[in-house]
């Protein structure tokens, strides 16, 4: 993941675009559920912290 792509993508979320949120889940979603895992050695609990993360933009 560059910075050039998370500063494109948060340039779409500023301008309320749809196609920002789904742009951002699917660039981030593996990556945080895999840093998450790694914390609290749960897959389905991980996979349920990011999503709920994410709902929360």
């Amino acid at each position: 993941m560059s910075r050039q792509k998370t500063n494109e993508i948060l340039a779409l979320y500023r301008k309320d675009e749809k196609s920002a949120f789904k742009l951002l889940f699917d660039t981030y979603y593996i990556p945080l559920v895999l840093f998450a895992n790694k914390i609290i050695h749960n897959e389905h609990s991980s996979e349920d912290i990011v999503q709920e993360t994410l709902i929360s933009f």
